[in-house]
């Protein structure tokens, strides 16, 4: 588990995912670093599609005070968590 104290984003929840190819975020104030211009659809689960609404770089920091910087993290508003690629 990990959060971020880097923005206001105080309650951000991160949830490690096996399932995940992507490191993904709703929170656009956690990216260092975001191209808006990558745009996709995706299924996330049966029946639901989401947006991806850029690419970038996620700058997180972990319980014991460090930050950890995750390239090629993807922004997704309509998420409710954010998720951790294990594969990643």
């Amino acid at each position: 588990m990990a959060h971020s104290s880097i923005t206001d984003v105080s309650n951000a929840v991160w949830c490690i995912d096996s399932g995940c190819s992507n490191h993904i975020s709703s929170s656009r104030s956690l990216f260092r670093d975001l191209d808006e211009m990558k745009k996709a659809k995706f299924d996330l689960e049966i029946n639901r599609q989401v947006h991806m609404e850029g690419n970038g770089i996620l700058a997180i920091k972990t319980i014991q005070g460090n930050v950890k910087v995750l390239h090629g993290a993807q922004y997704v508003p309509a998420l409710v968590h954010n998720l951790l690629s294990v594969s990643q």
